[in-house]
């Protein structure tokens, strides 16, 4: 029977415990979360301002990418198109001597 009457005590204790606690650790729980709010507010510009310049950095480093993609680009048509340069030019001799060879029409008076 003692032991009995023991754990009735040590629950009661235990309730006791928890009843006068549970504003304690109420109070410690609201007061963390407005810190942190007013945290958070505290820093917002902050927070803000570092979005406003990783979007600049990563903007930057877009129109670099499409520079660099549109330099390759323009450097692998020209190194592509360099064997097709006799070809325009032998193109373009046959064109002038075709045109310059044409009769010319005189205008009707």
């Amino acid at each position: 029977m003692e032991v009995v009457g023991a754990l009735v005590g040590i629950g009661l204790l235990l309730a006791l415990l928890v009843i006068v606690a549970a504003p304690f650790v109420l109070a410690l729980v609201v007061l963390a979360t407005v810190l942190r709010i007013f945290l958070a507010l505290l820093f917002l510009p902050f927070r803000v301002l570092g979005w406003g310049i990783g979007f600049g950095f990563a903007a930057v480093g877009l129109l670099v990418k499409a520079l660099v993609l549109a330099l390759a680009v323009a450097l692998l048509l020209a190194v592509g198109l360099v064997p097709l340069v006799p070809i325009a030019l032998l193109a373009g001799v046959i064109y002038l001597v075709v045109h310059f060879a044409r009769p010319r029409a005189v205008p009707a008076a």
